[in-house]
C-alpha cells in the first residue's frame, strides 16, 4: 500500500486543493495534485482533457486511489458542465481511459463524482442567459416540478412564457434532458464496476422543481448497486467526503455519530440551496462518508452539533447586513462544553447562516472554552459543505493513529485545518467580508461578485484587512501559529471565499 491518493480539483479554489492535502496529512496519507496548469479554472479557462488522462496514468501506478470529478474529463470543467452536455463519443473516449488505468493498475481504487445540474439563476447564466431571463428561467422550471400543480401555477407559468424568448426554456429543457441520459450512462457503468464508487452532486436547488423528478429517475438506474452509487445535495464537499469514504473502508474504520441541534427546529430546516429537510442531508453525507448515526451519545465516536436558526436561513453573501432575530446561542454553548468536558469528540456544524459562519456563536465559544478542543468546525457556504468538511476532519484522526501518527502531529494537523476554517468560514466570511463589499460598492466600478480586472486591488485590500483581525485572533487562541506564515489569495474574480493556507511542517 502506498497511503497516496491522486486528486483531480474542480477548480482553484482550496476546498478541492490545499484543503485535501492537509486533511491527507492529518490521516497519514500523501493527496497529490496534477499540476494547476491543466486543472483549469472553473470560470476563465477549460480543464485540459487530454493532460489529465496522462497524469492519471502515471499518478495511478504510485497511487491506492484516484478521487475525481468526471466533468473536467468530459466537458473541460465543472461550470460548463452546466450548459453542454459531452457526446457519447466522449463519454466513451474517457471510459476507455479509467479502463486501461484499471487494467494497468488493479489495486488502484476510483472514486469519481458526476455533477448534475443545478436549479439557480446563476446556473442560467452560467449557461449563457441574461440575468432578467436567468431568474425568470429559475422561476419557470420550479413551477414546473411534480408538486406544483393547479390553475394559479399554470397562470403564472404562461406569464412566464410570454416574457422569456421563444424556445429558451425548450434550449435548457433539453440539455437537461441530455445530461440526465448521460448519468443514467454513468450509473450503467458503475454497474459494471468501471468505477469502485459514484457520487452524483447537485447544489443549489430549491425545495421545489424540475429536478426533484429528474433526480427520481436517476435514483431509480441506481438500482442493484446502491452500495457503489449515491446522489447528495451539495458539491464542493465531495472531494473530502469521498477521502473520507476511502479511507474509512480502507482502514477498517466505521465512524459513528450522534447529531444534536441547537433548536427544535432544526432537524426539518430547508436550508438556502437545498431541496431537503438538513437531517436528511447530514444524514446521507454520514453514510457517504462510510459512517452511521447512533441514537445516544454514550455509543457515539464523535457528537455533530449543528448550529441552526429557529425559522429560516440568511444569506451572509447576498444579504450580508440581514440578522437573524432568534437563535438559541446559550444552551448551544452549553451543550459543546458539557460534551467537551465528557471527553467527547465534539464537532460543530454552524448553518445558522448560509455562505459565512455566526459571529455571534464563536464570540459565544471563545468565552466559555479553548477553541482547539473542538474536533472539527465548518460554516462556509452551505450547510452541506460545511457538513462535509466537518466529517472529513472528524474522520481523519482514527486513521492518522492507525497509521503510526505521533498524538502531537495529529494534533497540530487538526489544528491548522481548524485555524484555516476559523479564519476563512467566520473571520473574513462573518466579518472582514461585509468591509470590503461596503469598500467595492463605494471605491470601485464593480460587483463584489464580478470583480473584473480589479481581483488584484481587492485582494490587496483582503489581505491588509484580514491582517488586522487575524494577528490578535490567532495570537490569543492559537498561539503556538503566531509566527507561521498564513498565505491568502483570492482564487477567482468574486469576493465571496478565499484561498487560506496555514504553513509549517509538524517538528518532533
Amino acid at each position: 500500500m502506498h497511503k497516496q491518493i491522486a486528486v483531480i480539483p474542480m477548480d482553484n479554489r482550496a476546498y478541492s486543493t490545499s484543503d485535501p492535502v492537509f486533511i491527507g496529512r492529518m490521516s497519514g496519507w500523501t493527496v497529490i495534485n496534477p499540476p494547476p496548469e491543466i486543472t483549469g479554472n472553473d470560470l476563465s479557462s477549460d480543464a485540459q482533457s487530454d493532460g489529465l488522462s496522462k497524469w492519471l496514468e502515471t499518478a495511478a501506478a504510485a497511487s491506492d486511489c484516484i478521487i475525481m470529478p468526471l466533468d473536467p474529463l468530459l466537458s473541460g470543467g465543472c461550470v460548463k458542465t452546466m450548459y453542454s452536455a459531452p457526446t457519447p463519443e466522449r463519454l466513451e473516449q474517457v471510459m476507455a481511459v479509467i479502463a486501461e488505468i484499471k487494467k494497468r493498475n488493479p489495486c488502484c481504487c476510483i472514486y469519481t463524482f458526476k455533477i448534475i445540474h443545478g436549479m439557480s439563476a446563476g446556473d442560467f447564466i452560467n449557461a449563457g442567459a441574461t440575468e432578467k431571463n436567468a431568474e425568470d428561467l429559475y422561476e419557470y422550471f420550479q413551477l414546473s416540478g411534480p408538486t406544483n400543480q393547479g390553475a394559479e401555477c399554470e397562470a403564472r407559468k404562461k406569464q412566464l412564457e410570454n416574457r422569456i424568448p421563444e424556445k429558451l426554456p425548450e434550449k435548457h429543457l433539453n440539455i437537461r434532458k441530455q445530461q440526465l441520459e448521460l448519468n443514467k450512462l454513468l450509473a450503467a457503468k458503475a454497474k459494471e464496476n468501471c468505477f469502485d464508487y459514484l457520487l452524483f452532486t447537485q447544489a443549489d436547488v430549491p425545495e421545489t422543481g424540475i429536478h426533484l423528478q429528474e433526480q427520481k429517475e436517476l435514483l431509480d438506474s441506481f438500482a442493484g448497486a446502491y452500495d457503489r452509487i449515491s446522489l447528495m445535495t451539495g458539491l464542493d464537499e465531495a472531494i473530502l467526503l469521498l477521502m473520507a469514504r476511502y479511507i474509512n473502508h480502507k482502514q477498517g474504520i466505521f465512524p459513528k455519530f450522534f447529531i444534536r441541534y441547537s433548536s427544535a427546529a432544526g432537524p426539518q430546516l430547508k436550508c438556502l440551496f437545498e431541496d431537503r429537510a438538513l437531517d436528511d442531508n447530514i444524514r446521507n453525507h454520514i453514510t457517504i462518508a462510510g459512517g452511521i448515526c447512533t441514537d445516544t451519545p454514550e455509543s457515539a465516536d464523535h457528537i455533530l452539533l449543528v448550529h441552526t436558526p429557529e425559522k429560516r436561513q440568511i444569506d451572509q453573501w447576498l444579504n450580508p447586513q440581514e440578522e437573524i432575530p432568534n437563535r438559541n446561542l446559550w444552551s448551544f454553548a452549553a451543550a459543546v462544553r458539557f460534551y467537551l468536558d465528557q471527553a467527547k469528540q465534539v464537532a460543530i456544524i454552524d448553518a445558522a447562516f448560509a455562505n459565512g459562519g455566526d459571529d455571534f456563536l464563536i464570540s459565544f465559544l471563545k468565552s466559555v472554552m479553548d477553541l482547539r478542543d473542538l474536533a472539527a468546525y465548518a460554516g462556509w457556504n452551505t450547510a452541506a459543505n460545511s457538513t462535509g468538511s466537518v466529517l472529513a476532519q472528524v474522520c481523519a484522526p482514527a486513521a492518522g493513529r492507525l497509521n503510526g501518527l505521533a498524538p502531537e502531529q495529529i494534533e497540530f494537523e487538526k489544528e491548522r485545518f481548524l485555524l484555516i476554517r476559523f479564519l476563512n468560514d467566520w473571520l473574513y466570511q462573518a466579518r472582514v467580508r461585509k468591509k470590503i463589499i461596503r469598500w467595492i460598492n463605494q471605491e470601485l466600478d464593480v460587483k463584489p461578485w464580478a470583480l473584473g480586472t480589479c481581483q488584484a486591488r481587492v485582494e490587496e485590500k483582503i489581505k491588509h484587512e484580514m491582517a488586522l483581525e487575524m494577528s490578535p485572533f490567532i495570537k490569543q487562541y492559537f498561539p503556538e501559529w503566531s509566527d507561521k506564515n498564513i498565505e491568502i489569495t483570492l482564487p477567482r474574480p468574486r469576493a465571496s471565499t478565499l484561498n487560506i493556507i496555514a504553513g509549517g511542517n509538524y517538528e518532533q
